[in-house]
Order: structure tokens, then sequence, then C-alpha cells
């Protein structure tokens, strides 16, 4: 249902005018005027074609340069992480490939035409909170196999009546009578290093952590703008019917310093990560036709985004 759509526009256009007048116009001028010309002659229909397609290009030159050891988001991972039932460094995980999705529920999973998270083999469709149980059950599976994996023969499988002191090294009875010692036991967990903890990042998995970093960001803050969208919506929705005219106004009032310190934020964190993007690629000697093409579809998409919350209200 729209809410005032006429009263948005004139609050953006208004907005831009002012910007333009105290001079700190840029990128955030930009984006504004550009979604209020979108809003105008784009239908809701073309928007939402516009928005599937801001991140092509980011993901074609991904696809297109292996030596970036990172792939785009899929609409599941997405979703698991709008839930909240994945991390954001899991989700990280996911895209430069130290994790399987697989791997950390125990089975397939899709999303069906309904945006469901469904079991590809089975049909049966998930909560979040089934898949957090799912994911913490295959957790601890995962742990309790690579603890066994790392602990000594004579733990694994002892014997009755052969026992080890897990803080001293014990001395077992050889079928001569002699003694020897037995091996100390594994401390830390197992670790690629044997030491309980990862081996140090190489520039090139840096940079394919800070490449996924921008689809986590991405994910974060449609989330939260989709969340005080809905939450107007249902403000309005509420109002009686002799209050919709007059509150509609105080809703989008209220609405409107949330989302713009919300872009804020958005903003910040981008402009952060693509920094640190920017010296790890100078540092390895690459191009960093990267950063333009990663800037260019965030703030198109920004455009597009602002354009269809307008026309939704």
């Amino acid at each position: 249902m729209k809410i005032i759509k006429y009263t948005s526009l004139v609050l953006v256009s208004l907005f831009c005018i002012l910007t333009l007048l105290v001079g700190t116009a840029g990128y955030f001028l930009t984006d504004n005027l550009k979604a209020v010309i979108l809003m105008m002659t784009h239908s809701r229909e073309e928007l939402e074609l516009m928005l599937d397609k801001t991140y092509e290009e980011v993901d074609t030159f991904l696809e297109t340069n292996p030596q970036y050891e990172v792939r785009p988001s899929n609409a599941v991972e997405e979703k698991l992480h709008r839930d909240k039932v994945i991390t954001d460094e899991e989700f990280v995980e996911l895209l430069t490939g130290k994790r399987i999705l697989s791997d950390l529920f125990g089975t397939e999973l899709i999303v069906d035409d309904k945006n469901n998270i469904t079991d590809k083999l089975t049909g049966e469709k998930y909560s979040a909170d089934k898949l957090l149980q799912m994911k913490n059950n295959s957790n601890a599976s995962s742990q309790t196999e690579n603890k066994n994996q790392a602990l000594p023969p004579t733990e694994q499988g002892a014997s009755p009546g052969e026992t080890q002191d897990a803080s001293t090294t014990t001395k077992q009875p050889t079928q001569a009578g002699q003694t020897q010692a037995s091996d100390p036991p594994l401390t830390g967990d197992s670790s690629p290093t044997g030491q309980g903890e990862s081996p140090p990042q190489t520039n090139s998995e840096k940079i394919s952590a800070k490449i996924a970093q921008m689809y986590v960001l991405k994910s974060t803050f449609t989330t939260s703008l989709d969340a005080l969208y809905n939450n107007a919506i249902a403000k309005y929705n509420a109002l009686p019917a002799s209050q919709k005219e007059n509150g509609k106004t105080a809703i989008v009032d209220e609405l409107y310093p949330k989302a713009a310190q919300l872009e804020k934020d958005c903003d910040a964190q981008v402009k952060t990560v693509l920094a640190d993007l920017t010296i790890l690629l100078k540092a390895e000697g690459q191009s960093l036709d990267l950063i333009d093409t990663i800037r260019t579809a965030y703030y198109q998409e920004k455009s597009v985004r602002k354009a269809m919350y307008m026309e939704k209200l």
C-alpha cells in the first residue's frame, strides 16, 4: 500500500537542494538525485530487475578472475545470514571456500519459491530455530570427530585396565617387564599448525576475505533497511482510518533519520573495507579495477533501493 509517495519525493528533493546549497555534494547527493529520477521513470518491476543486476559486474569480475578465491553469495546463504542462522564469519568462510554449507548443516539446502529454506532431498521446510539446532548438532559432531582424531591410540581405544594420566607422562609395562615412556597427550585443537591455532592468512586470503565482506555488508544493511520499512508499514496499517492521512507524515518523519543514519554507517564500513582492499591489492601488485567495480555497484544499488522504497511508500 502506498503511504506517501509524493511526500517522499518532496522530502528527498528538498534534502538534495539543501545539500547542494551547503556545498556537501558528492556520492550521497548523486545517490538521492538518481533515486528520485529512477523512481519517477521506472516501474516497480523495472526497479527490481535493475536491483538484481547491480552486482552482476562484480560477480562476473570474480568469475573471470580466478586469482580472487571468493565467489558471489547465493540465495540460500543470504537468507541464512538475514535470519541470523549463520554469522558474519561463517558467511565469509562459505564464500571463500573455507566451509561447505552441507557440512555446516548436515544436509543440502535450497530456497523454495516462497522464500523458505528447504531440504533439497526431502523437501522439508526448516525454521530459523531448527536450522540453528541443526548447525549446532553438526558442529558438535565435527568437534567430537576432530577430538578423537587428535587423541593418541591408547586413548581412542584403550584396553580395560590401561589408563593414561592427562597431565603427566606415564610408563606402560612391556612384554619383557620393562617400561617405556608413552607419548604425552596432544593439547589444543586439531589445527593445521598443530599448535592450537590457525596459520596466518596470506595476502591472497586476506583479499578474498575483504571481497566477501562486501557481500556480508550488503546482506546486513539490506536486512536492517527492510526491517525499518516493514516497521513503518506496520505502524501505518495499525492506524485508525481517520488518522492515516495525518499519521503517515509522522511515520515518514520518524523513518527518515533512522534510514539516513543506517546509510551513513554502511558508507563508513564500505569505505573501510575498500581502503583495506586497496592496500592489499597494491601490495600484491594487482590491478585496482576491482575497487572501481565494487564501488560503482554499491552506489548503484543504493540509488535503486532508495527508488524502490520511495515507490513503495
